[in-house]
Parts: structure tokens; sequence; C-alpha cells
């Protein structure tokens, strides 16, 4: 029997397995004047974040499993953002199987990044017999933010897929070579569409998932199985327009 652990990361610097986080510094004042005079002000913004290692929506089979979370808990769900992160060890065999899952956010981010997700040795099954699907990746990571350019909020986001495979019905899909980075989708017979590294983005929001399993044959929806992600990153920016930049470290030497 795999063993499940899960460690709960009270603070960003706490975290054992502190990955490269980010760097945004959205201003908590209430307001300053705009540039150009005139005696106008804009709103600072806040920030929000969450990262998430696995979310499956498999009802009735699993119900809605999100095991692996970062700032979850915030009471909007990721807003305000603070420093919070877990890890599991050894998912089991099943939809999804990963050896390691990871998930931080970071409030005081010292890198470029303040929500981040990873998953490890990770595959992806639907079907049984015959098997429609089957993914697997050696890394999948997933990264947002919200930063202050020139006065503005800025969102970005990234993803990579190392390692990847993908077997649709017995056959090997080609993917490009490195796939690393680029955004792919692939139609899935009898299940829906595979997406790798897609961004979804709202004038204040973005969304990175590293692997998405967008379910929409209605067999595969009546039986419960939906949506599926691996390593995904939000950030976005609430109650203002205004992003002050981050202050610029001073070299000493």
């Amino acid at each position: 029997m795999q063993a499940f652990i899960r460690v709960k990361f009270p603070t960003f610097a706490a975290s054992a397995l502190a990955l490269a986080c980010a760097g945004m510094a959205p201003a908590l004042n209430a307001a300053k004047p705009a540039p150009g005079g005139g005696g106008s002000t804009t709103t600072a913004a806040h920030s929000s974040c969450r990262a998430s290692a696995l979310r499956v929506d498999s009802l009735p089979l699993l119900g809605f499993l999100e095991p692996v979370t970062a700032n979850k808990q915030a009471p909007d769900d990721g807003d305000p953002c603070v420093s919070d992160g877990q890890v599991l060890l050894a998912v089991p065999a099943g939809i999804v199987n990963a050896d390691v899952l990871v998930a931080e956010t970071a409030a005081k981010p010292v890198g470029a990044f303040p929500a981040h997700a990873k998953g490890f040795a990770v595959g992806v099954n639907v079907g049984l017999d015959p098997v429609l699907l089957n993914v697997s990746a050696g890394v999948l990571d997933a990264r947002a933010r919200v930063r202050g350019v020139a006065g503005k909020c800025v969102l970005s986001a990234e993803s990579s897929v190392l390692g990847a495979a993908v077997v649709i019905g017995g056959v090997p899909v080609p993917l490009p070579s490195p796939l690393i980075t680029n955004t792919v989708e692939i139609n899935v017979p009898l299940v829906g569409t595979l997406h790798l590294n897609k961004t979804l983005t709202t004038p204040n929001r973005i969304t990175q998932r590293a692997l998405w399993l967008q379910v929409t044959d209605p067999l595969q929806m009546a039986l419960g199985l939906k949506d599926v992600v691996v390593a995904e990153a939000t950030a976005d920016f609430e109650g203002g327009t205004r992003c002050d930049e981050p202050r610029k470290p001073v070299n000493l030497r």
C-alpha cells in the first residue's frame, strides 16, 4: 500500500522545498495622483494568488478532488495573497498518479512569481478497455504573477512540460520537440481536448495550466468525468488599477 504524506507550510520561508517564487509588489496605499497631474487619482490594487497541483472533477467516482493547494483557505479563495504551501508524496494509480505534487504561494516573493505549482512523474489515464488516453510527463510546472510596470498592473504566466508522452487509443502522438513551453491542443476522441501549457485570462486575472484535460464527450461526462488539471497557478489584482514597481535590491559591492 502506498503511503500518503501531506506537508503543510505555514510560511513560504519555512518551505523545505522552496521553489523560485515571485516578485510582485502592488501598492497598498489608498490612492495617489495619476501621471500627468490634474488632481485625478488612481486606486492602488492589491494582489491575490492561488496554486493547485492537482484537481480532478470526477463525480460521482471521486467527487471534486483537489488535495494539494496553496492559499485556498483565504477568505475569497486566494484573496489576499499570503504565503502558503503543501506537498503530497505518492499519489496512487487511478485517473491521475504522481510521485510528488507541490503547490506554493508567497505574499512577499523573493523571485519572480508568487503562485507556483509542480508535479513530478505524473500520469493521466482515461478508459480501461480500451485505454482512450494515456499521458505521462517527468515534470509539469506552472507559475503566475501580477506586477507593476510604469504604475500599471501587468499579468504574466508561464508553464513547462518536460519528458512528455501522449498515447491515444494505443497510438503515440507526435509532440513538438522540445515541447517545454509550447502551447499544444490535442483532440482526444471519445474524451475531449488535451491542453498543454494553457493560459486563461480575464482583464484582471491570469491562470496558467501545465496540463488540462477538458472533457467534453457526453458519455464521459455522463459517467462523471469532467476536468483534470495538473499544475495550475493563478494571480490577479483587485480593488484598483495601479500597481507600483518593486524596489530593486541595492548592490553593495
